[in-house]
């Protein structure tokens, strides 16, 4: 489990870069002043907030016949203390030859309030790489705007196991939290 966690987060490192927009010389603090914004509770900053799994490429029944194919993911957040963020995900599918990669990153600020916290996302980009499918493949990008930078809002919670601080965050409209949307491992 450990290493395919180091595994994801070597993945979501690979999205920033991969992803990464040319600062334009504005800095952050002109680019995002608008842009509502808290201290984050010490808990949770400065940290990466990390989800992921891996499933296998294939299964295959006992005489050697594909069943099917299946997925990746990974989602991050980087937060620092003084409400920064930037959120990155990887989705991959695999259908028999034809590998489909998909990579998201959003630049922002983010607003605790209780145990609400919305996510206010500046800029951002997006990139699908396709290879081996019967169509469309090659490499798609596009810039985040409209509703790609609308506000994001969530409930959370921390819990520790074993010393480990995993952040549960859930809809907005679940004020009771019974409907665990992610649940994110703090690491510091």
């Amino acid at each position: 489990m450990k290493k395919t966690s180091i595994l994801l987060v070597m993945l979501t490192s690979l999205l920033f870069a991969a992803c990464s927009k040319e600062n334009n010389g504005t800095g952050t603090e002109d680019k995002y002043g608008n842009s509502p914004r808290s201290a984050v509770p010490d808990a949770l900053a400065p940290a990466t907030w990390f989800y992921g799994s891996f499933s296998p490429l294939s299964h295959y029944d006992n005489a050697g016949h594909e069943l099917g194919s299946d997925w990746e993911a990974a989602r991050s957040y980087e937060v620092t203390k003084d409400g920064f963020a930037e959120f990155g995900q990887y989705l991959g599918t695999r259908t028999g030859s034809c590998v489909t990669e998909i990579y998201s990153r959003l630049k922002g600020t983010i607003k605790f309030e209780g145990n609400k916290f919305t996510f206010y996302p500046v800029e951002g980009n997006f990139k699908t790489i396709r290879r081996g499918c019967s169509s469309n493949n090659g490499t798609t990008e596009r810039v985040a705007s409209g509703t790609d930078l609308a506000p994001q809002v969530y409930l959370w919670k921390t819990e520790v196991y074993s010393g480990n601080t995993f952040l549960y965050v859930y809809d907005v409209n679940d004020t009771n939290m019974e409907s665990l949307i992610f649940g994110y491992d703090v690491v510091k």
